[in-house]
């Protein structure tokens, strides 16, 4: 959940692709254990997500993936 914005009643996500973010509106599944939740639909496997997004983050913005 920590990767999560709700703004406007609309769940969003950052996501890393080609060195650069993207935003993806997601729909919520079931909340797991702890701070986790399935997503049910707007994400595909091995996309890097972005954790504690800020409000200065632009989609398209070039970035630098930090493990």
């Amino acid at each position: 959940r920590s990767s999560l914005i709700n703004f406007a009643g609309v769940d969003r996500v950052f996501v890393v692709k080609d060195g650069k973010l993207a935003e993806r509106i997601i729909r919520q599944g079931r909340r797991l254990e702890g701070d986790r939740l399935e997503v049910a639909t707007g994400l595909e496997p091995g996309l890097t997500l972005v954790t504690n997004p800020t409000d200065r983050f632009v989609p398209g913005q070039p970035v630098t993936v930090e493990r």
